[in-house]
């Protein structure tokens, strides 16, 4: 039998009011509690109402899968992936149905609670989610919005990570799967490479370490290259996160321009600790 898990929130990706200060519940609670076949409660903000049909995203292998059901609207306004599937003329199209038997149930749900809520925040994120296996979480996250065309995602997800490598180191063990994930091209793989050469600079990360990880030649060539071309001011640990925006992708596919992300950025969305310093500024590599 099918685990049928509806998901509705109050505000659609847009970034509109989040429901009403007089209203407690959370973002979390407001999700999962309507476990139905899709009706529409009183908890939904009425532009999500407005948002139209619901399509199925059917997650999972057969021995654990989770129905999950979203307004199609935001869905193919997010993602590529959802927009050619739900409107292909196929069988997608016809039943409204999207099957995803490669991915984790909890990180499209956290795609999901993010779709509605319109940004990341620690609601959004599993919450037994130890620490220090935040990096892997993120990385998935990551992964999924780079399959799947998810561009915001993708933006939200480095901001996410940026800010909680300001105030922790970033998990090596971790980084050796990931790399062989992404593009050397990547925002994602640039971001990696920053922070580790932050932590080589200020001796927090020592090179011994660092060699005996089971890390990609390609990588640590491109570490050492990075590292003798960025600027030697380019050494404080907020540095990447002060400048969030030079690892994002603007302005593109419905992306928000470089001026709406630092507004975004500044007002706290996506930031992991609530004592981030949020004033961003110019990259201060300088290559």
């Amino acid at each position: 039998m099918v685990q049928k898990t509806p998901l509705y929130h109050q505000a659609p990706f847009q970034h509109v009011t989040p429901v009403s200060p007089t209203n407690t519940v959370s973002t979390r609670e407001v999700v999962l509690r309507h476990i139905s076949t899709g009706t529409i409660t009183d908890h939904l903000h009425s532009d999500a109402i407005a948002a139209g049909p619901t399509a199925q995203i059917i997650v999972g292998s057969a021995e654990n899968t989770k129905t999950f059901y979203v307004h199609k609207q935001l869905l193919c306004n997010s993602s590529t992936y959802f927009n050619v599937a739900l409107n292909n003329g196929f069988a997608e199209t016809r039943d409204q149905i999207v099957r995803l038997d490669d991915e984790d149930p909890d990180i499209i749900l956290t795609f999901i609670l993010w779709l509605y809520e319109g940004k990341l925040n620690k609601e959004t994120l599993p919450l037994d989610q130890p620490s220090g296996m935040l990096d892997r979480y993120l990385f998935k996250l990551y992964v999924l919005s780079d399959k799947r065309g998810i561009g915001r995602l993708a933006n939200d997800t480095i901001t996410m990570l940026a800010s909680f490598w300001s105030q922790s180191q970033v998990n090596l063990s971790e980084v050796a799967w990931i790399i062989t994930l992404v593009s050397r091209n990547s925002k994602l793989y640039e971001l990696i490479l920053d922070n580790l050469i932050l932590e080589l600079r200020a001796d927090t990360l020592h090179h011994r370490r660092l060699g005996a990880m089971d890390l990609p030649k390609e990588f640590l060539f491109d570490l050492l290259a990075r590292t003798t071309k960025l600027s030697e001011s380019f050494c404080q640990s907020h540095q990447c996160f002060g400048a969030v925006c030079h690892y994002h992708c603007h302005g593109e596919q419905g992306l928000p321009s470089k001026e709406d992300c630092i507004r975004n950025t500044q007002g706290g969305c996506n930031v992991y600790f609530e004592d981030e310093e949020l004033g961003q500024g110019d990259w201060e590599g300088n290559m």
